[in-house]
């Protein structure tokens, strides 16, 4: 789980471009990422959710990275996959953000699959900047 909220928290470049551009900074998906991750009741349609997730949050002002989706298994032991759906979402201040909780988009997905949420549990990461 750790691992997966760090890379969600932090955004990365590929070894080539890290080669190229050593010196060019790397650029958060957000000042703030907010991650949640459902558990959905048995039989609630996830590919519905997922969709509706990247309609409804993607308009959003403030977003500024999405990705919805459900646990990749990539076989190693200390990455926990006990989730059916997980949301991440890159905000551009702890203003955006607060915005984003009252938006009637928002607020439209929680009312439309709300009774489908079986549980969830919900990482705010702040993007610190290295002393």
């Amino acid at each position: 789980m750790l691992g997966w909220i760090a890379l969600t928290g932090c955004s990365a470049a590929n070894s080539t471009q890290n080669a190229s551009a050593a010196a060019e900074p790397i650029t958060p998906p957000g000042h703030v990422s907010h991650v949640v991750l459902f558990n959905l009741i048995e039989g609630t349609d996830e590919g519905a959710f997922i969709d509706d997730c990247r309609d409804l949050l993607s308009p959003i002002p403030g977003v500024t990275a999405l990705s919805c989706g459900r646990h990749l298994d990539t076989g190693r032991n200390d990455v926990q996959g006990d989730y059916d759906v997980g949301v991440s979402v890159g905000l551009a201040s702890a203003a955006a953000y607060r915005d984003y909780l009252t938006h009637p988009k928002h607020l439209e997905l929680l009312d439309r699959w709300g009774p489908a949420i079986d549980s969830y549990r919900i990482y705010d990461i702040q993007d610190t900047p290295a002393e």
